[in-house]
């Protein structure tokens, strides 16, 4: 009986995070356009910018720690060394999983843009005034 519930959170878990995986990509999306608004409105834009920002961080942040400190662990313990070389062949033919493959250089790109033109603390652009 216990197994079974273990595979059932397990099969839980792993559920949430492929939603995940989608939600990630919506809020790739709003990323974009509060910096847009930021780069053409100015000032009053940045707060709504930087919310977005710490939004996308600490769901970033929540879905990656699940992975590594869920996930992996149960990996480690249940898949065989053939698993390992059939997940390393998975992840060298794809890109980053929570965006896709062809989202990967896009991702990049927009990461780039918002470092190079947010003000410190979130990145390294001008100063706000």
């Amino acid at each position: 009986l216990d197994w079974r519930r273990a595979w059932c959170g397990s099969k839980f878990m792993l559920d949430r995070l492929e939603k995940e995986h989608w939600d990630g990509a919506h809020k790739i999306r709003t990323l974009e356009q509060t910096l847009t608004r930021y780069q053409h409105g100015g000032e009053a834009e940045f707060p709504k910018f930087a919310t977005a920002v710490e939004a996308y961080a600490a769901f970033h942040w929540e879905h990656m720690r699940t992975e590594e400190d869920q996930v992996l662990p149960l990996a480690q313990e249940h898949l065989s060394p053939d698993d390992w070389k059939a997940v390393d062949t998975a992840f060298l033919e794809h890109g980053d999983p929570m965006l896709g493959a062809e989202a990967g250089d896009e991702y990049e790109a927009l990461f780039r843009r918002i470092v190079n033109l947010a003000p410190p603390p979130i990145g390294v652009g001008p100063e706000a005034r």
